[in-house]
């Protein structure tokens, strides 16, 4: 307790002024420190790097605008809670999907998006429609996990409602378990 008064006592050395190179980094660099911004209508778009190294490009993974957010930067990485949202999944650099949720959360760090409440999946290159009371679109993996009285339609037929669904990015194939989509 003492120790923490006097250093917290401690007057501050002002820096010598030295023109030299080697002075030209801040003294005291601090880490950025997270903060938060609640902003309204807008958009975002999530981008990979594919391709073998030296020779990348970018791929969009998702795309999703909102009525309303709250974003958070910590460590350099976003993440945002959004509200009335809308947007499309990609494959191969082409949209596979698009969605309609009440709310959606996007964590860049492990490259997700969460949809929650009043979800619609349409794909894109056909009729089939998804519905369910929260779904995940993982990114890397080209997947959503749907939970929570999933339905799926489609011209085969209808598939529901089950507690728990994976699909792809057009949800043209279908699965109880992600096993089924490795490679």
């Amino acid at each position: 307790m003492i120790a923490a008064v006097l250093t917290g006592c401690a007057k501050h050395k002002p820096e010598a002024s030295n023109n030299s190179a080697s002075n030209n980094a801040p003294a005291n660099t601090k880490k950025a420190e997270p903060f938060a911004v609640a902003i309204g209508p807008a958009e975002d778009t999530r981008t990979e790097f594919v391709g073998p190294k030296g020779n990348q490009t970018r791929e969009t993974q998702w795309h999703i605008s909102w009525q309303s957010a709250n974003i958070a930067i910590v460590n350099g990485k976003q993440s945002g809670f959004m509200f009335k949202v809308k947007g499309e999944a990609y494959e191969k650099g082409e949209i596979a999907s698009t969605f309609f949720a009440d709310h959606a959360e996007a964590d860049k760090a492990v490259n997700r998006l969460i949809l929650d409440g009043g979800i619609i999946v349409t794909s894109k290159r056909s009729k089939t429609e998804l519905a369910a009371k929260k779904v995940e679109w993982l990114a890397d993996l080209k997947l959503f996990k749907a939970s929570g009285e999933v339905t799926l339609v489609s011209e085969s037929g209808v598939v529901g409602p089950v507690d728990a669904l994976y699909t792809n990015s057009d949800l043209s194939k279908v699965a109880s378990s992600k096993e089924y989509f490795k490679k």
